[in-house]
C-alpha cells in the first residue's frame, strides 16, 4: 500500500493553509478586504479571525468551540487510520478522508493556539460574497464531497450488480 502520497497531499495541504494564514496575520490589517491577484476578480482576500463556527455561531462558547472541532478532527483522524489501513479502500476514500483530516488539522491547530482561525478568502460573487473561508475549509468540503459521491457510486455499482445477478437468475 502506497500511503506516501496521501501523506504529502495532507501535509500540503496543512502546510499551505497554515503559511497563507501566517502571510495573512503579518500583513497590514488595512490592505484587507482587497481583490486577489491573477483571480479575474472571482476571489477576494480577508483577513477574518473566526472565534466561533460558520457565521459566528456559538462565538459566546469558545470550550464548545473547541472541543467540538478537536472530537471530529480526531474521529476523521481514526476513519483514515481505518481507510489507509484497508486493502479494499479506494483512491476516492482515501483521499477525501485525507483531505478532511488535513483541513480540520488546520483549523483545529488555529483554535487551540488563538481561540479562533484565521479566514482569508471569499468568491467574489452576488450569492457567496459573504462566505469567508481557508485552504482547511476547502479541503473539508471537498473531501466530503468525494466521500458522498464515492458512496453514491458504490450504491450504484452495487445496485447494478445486484440487478445483473437477479436477471442472470431469471434466465
Amino acid at each position: 500500500m502506497k500511503c506516501w502520497k496521501y501523506m504529502l497531499l495532507g501535509a500540503g495541504l496543512f502546510g499551505a493553509d497554515q503559511i497563507l494564514k501566517q502571510m495573512v496575520e503579518r500583513d497590514d490589517p488595512e490592505r484587507y478586504p482587497r481583490k486577489a491577484r491573477h483571480t479575474g476578480n472571482l476571489l477576494k482576500l480577508y483577513r477574518n479571525h473566526n472565534d466561533g463556527f460558520p457565521f459566528g455561531f456559538l462565538r459566546n462558547y469558545p470550550q464548545i468551540v473547541k472541543m467540538i472541532p478537536l472530537v471530529m478532527t480526531s474521529a476523521a483522524a481514526g476513519v483514515l487510520a481505518r481507510v489507509m489501513s484497508e486493502k479494499h479502500a479506494t483512491a476516492a476514500d482515501r483521499t477525501a478522508w485525507t483531505l478532511i483530516t488535513a483541513g480540520g488539522l488546520s483549523n483545529l491547530l488555529d483554535r487551540l493556539r488563538k481561540g479562533y482561525v484565521v479566514d482569508y478568502l471569499s468568491i467574489d460573487r452576488k450569492i457567496v460574497d459573504k462566505v469567508v473561508f481557508n485552504l482547511g475549509d476547502v479541503g473539508v468540503l471537498l473531501g466530503n464531497i468525494l466521500t458522498t459521491v464515492s458512496v453514491f457510486v458504490r450504491d450504484h455499482r452495487k445496485a447494478v450488480d445486484s440487478a445483473s445477478a437477479d436477471q442472470g437468475e431469471l434466465r
